[in-house]
């Protein structure tokens, strides 16, 4: 049939008893969309089931014998004083892919640091101002910018790129209270040069200077250029200490995320990225100029470079809304 869903398309050949002779053993038979009610309450029956299903009797013995597929699912909720309880599991795989991200390998590597004496957060990082760019695939026509996103970009450790003359200095630009080196757009000599190539920041021109011999950088895996749409308040959270985004809404695997952020550590702030407002668009056509971001994943997301590990795959969802604390259990197994 032509029906909208599954359920409404059944099928169902039944061949029964009238057609057999008392003493026979097959008694009935059917194919297609077949169902295997039982009586009891131990073992409980299946209602939508697809495939054969045959019933025979050996004198007073009922045999009732099925081959098929399931296509429902059981599902038991039980409600107690109006709340509903329900039993879910998952696996360390079953993260909640691509919504989650740390802002730089700075936070990734102080992220159990900051949260080793709970309640309290222990780290002097904040972000004030943040970001978020996607790439659009919605045909927007507001807050769309050409942006380049590079994965490099205010990163002090684990870098991409392999030229040598864009590595972070053996002595850090900035530090932290410990001595560790903080993100910043000056952490490594990368902004430093797009400022100083005119020719990067043209739309038509930036992904042949970027491979070009001045940077020796790799489209897809050091940089991607896309035309973004800036995310709106409501369509992410970040955690101002930790350093890291939330995202609300679902990311394709071939699209690009890039972030620009300020952040304060002690009485100094730092700027990773270019913020939109600093750098207007130009609205001529043929030189179009491009926004510069820090990139969080790319079109490909190859498990051996290091914006892999930006993404958290310690966040998991469980399909529920408005838990309630008290009543949450959570049991975790390692299995060796």
């Amino acid at each position: 049939t032509q029906a909208t869903f599954d359920f409404d398309n059944t099928m169902k050949l039944d061949y029964n008893t009238d057609a057999f002779g008392e003493d026979d053993i097959i008694k009935k038979i059917e194919a297609g969309n077949v169902s295997l009610p039982l009586r009891g309450t131990l073992i409980q029956g299946s209602q939508s089931l697809f495939g054969l299903k045959t019933e025979m009797q050996f004198g007073r013995l009922r045999l009732t014998t099925v081959a098929s597929q399931q296509k429902s699912e059981r599902e038991e909720i039980t409600l107690q004083g109006g709340s509903q309880f329900q039993t879910f599991e998952v696996f360390a795989d079953e993260y909640d892919e691509n919504r989650h991200f740390f802002l730089t390998h700075y936070n990734r590597n102080h992220f159990e640091d900051a949260l080793s004496d709970l309640p309290q957060i222990k780290t002097l990082f904040t972000v004030q101002n943040i970001q978020v760019w996607v790439t659009d695939t919605r045909n927007a026509t507001e807050n769309i910018r050409n942006i380049v996103a590079i994965a490099d970009l205010g990163e002090t450790t684990r870098t991409t790129n392999t030229n040598p003359d864009l590595q972070p200095p053996a002595v850090p630009v900035y530090t932290d209270l410990n001595g560790d080196p903080l993100p910043d757009n000056n952490a490594n000599p990368i902004y430093g040069k797009l400022l100083a190539d005119r020719r990067t920041r043209t739309v038509e021109k930036v992904v042949n200077e970027l491979r070009g011999p001045n940077f020796n950088l790799q489209q897809g895996r050091d940089f991607e250029k896309v035309t973004a749409r800036q995310l709106s308040p409501t369509e992410f959270t970040y955690h101002p200490n930790l350093g890291f985004i939330s995202l609300n809404v679902n990311i394709q695997p071939d699209q690009v995320v890039g972030i620009a952020f300020e952040y304060s550590y002690g009485d100094s702030v730092y700027q990773v990225g270019e913020i939109a407002e600093d750098i207007p668009q130009n609205t001529d056509t043929t030189t179009q100029n491009v926004l510069f971001v820090k990139m969080l994943k790319g079109t490909t997301q190859p498990v051996d470079l290091p914006t892999w590990d930006l993404m958290m795959k310690n966040v998991y969802s469980i399909g529920a809304f408005n838990v309630s604390r008290e009543d949450f259990k959570l049991d975790i197994y390692y299995e060796d």
